[in-house]
């Protein structure tokens, strides 16, 4: 089975505990203002990703027009990228089969953030064997997270995976913003050991504002499921600036986190700039440009209020 790869990170320890490979799936179903993979989105295949996972991009137009800007920003660049993947790949995706040359390899930029990659197709066998090559350094709770973009576009692939990891006794998480849940991601859920929920919002009408998508009912879905199942679930929010950073959003989200007995915490994380090089690279308009990081002084006192309720 051939899954589509956007990067990996190694030594990552902010990804499911302990030291872990993080998979960097491509394509994605949502469009974040404040996320920092906007290279993850889009693929040669993404369209078809998110038609299979049976989801639809809100704001069509918004994103055309960002598509318009990538396209007249990487004419060229992206053409000598297409003509390479064409000429090497042509032929073996339709078959199952990947392209010899595809070295997917863990990289970092001088700043620790992952390297962006071209499109890669991998069969899962490979990109199993290439991660079980880390168990070494698994130890203690290590393991490998599946992260995006998001994963769930490409649960097939994910759940076939990690079928080889776990028989060759790695634990795996899975970092999702849980958007989808049909049979193919309930299989996915029952498969890995934990589960990395991205809690964005608290209400439908901030996921149509800040993620373009109309998702929040999924989410709830998705919770409910992985309490119904017992499966270990670590809620994660970013707290960013004029968007979430008071004390009666924590406490919103807080009311959410105590309906279900499997979180194990629910971490909440400031909003970062280190994206922003990504979207000046790939000519794409950021809604946050004008923002600036969230200060941990500020995080720690809205976390505080919250323990205290």
């Amino acid at each position: 089975m051939i899954g589509y790869i956007h990067s990996l990170e190694t030594m990552g320890t902010d990804d499911g505990g302990k030291i872990r490979t993080v998979v960097f799936m491509q394509g994605c179903n949502l469009r974040c203002v404040y996320c920092h993979n906007p290279d993850s989105w889009n693929s040669a295949h993404s369209a078809e990703l998110i038609q299979n996972s049976e989801f639809r991009i809100q704001n069509e137009g918004k994103e055309s027009a960002h598509s318009a800007q990538r396209t007249a920003h990487n004419e060229g660049k992206e053409s000598a990228h297409s003509a390479q993947r064409t000429a090497h790949n042509e032929g073996n995706i339709n078959n199952n089969s990947a392209p010899a040359t595809c070295n997917l390899q863990p990289a970092t930029s001088k700043d620790s953030t992952p390297m962006p990659y071209a499109l890669c197709p991998m069969p899962s066998t490979e990109l199993a064997k290439k991660l079980i090559r880390f168990k070494p350094y698994f130890k203690n709770g290590g393991g490998v997270t599946f992260s995006g973009g998001e994963p769930l576009l490409q649960a097939d692939f994910v759940r076939e995976t990690v079928r080889i990891l776990k028989e060759n006794g790695i634990h795996v998480a899975l970092d999702t913003a849980c958007s989808v849940l049909n049979e193919s991601v309930k299989a996915l859920y029952g498969a890995v050991d934990l589960v990395i929920a991205d809690l964005k919002f608290f209400s439908n009408e901030d996921y149509i504002t800040h993620a373009h998508a109309d998702i929040f009912n999924t989410v709830i879905d998705t919770l409910n499921y992985l309490n119904k199942i017992g499966k270990p679930v670590i809620l994660r929010t970013v707290i960013v600036q004029g968007i979430n950073d008071n004390e009666e959003s924590i406490l919103k989200y807080k009311e959410i986190g105590d309906r279900f007995k499997n979180i194990i915490r629910h971490e909440f994380k400031p909003f970062h700039t280190m994206g922003f090089s990504k979207y000046k690279e790939f000519g794409i308009t950021n809604p946050l440009e004008n923002k600036s990081a969230l200060s941990s002084e500020v995080l720690e006192r809205l976390v505080s209020a919250q323990k205290s309720e």
